[in-house]
């Protein structure tokens, strides 16, 4: 039961970092595009 609940955990904290790693992607690709560069995805 406690290896279950712990592996939930991980397995939410892993799901935001990769959130917070999509959300800072858009926004370096936003500023880009506002540069007029746009990063080939």
């Amino acid at each position: 039961m406690e290896w279950r609940f712990s592996a939930l955990l991980t397995r939410r904290n892993v799901c935001s970092g990769i959130q917070k790693d999509v959300d800072s992607f858009h926004a370096a690709a936003a500023r880009c595009m506002m540069e007029g560069r746009f990063p080939i995805l």
